[in-house]
């Protein structure tokens, strides 16, 4: 009964994580 809750968090942590980690990439590395 949790896959669909846990299929959508899964998308949402990977959006998240990606959008996260494209921040602190510009805030650490300015010049990329």
């Amino acid at each position: 009964p949790f896959g669909p809750f846990l299929a959508l968090s899964a998308v949402l942590v990977a959006f998240f994580g990606e959008a996260l980690i494209a921040a602190y990439l510009r805030l650490f590395f300015p010049s990329l």
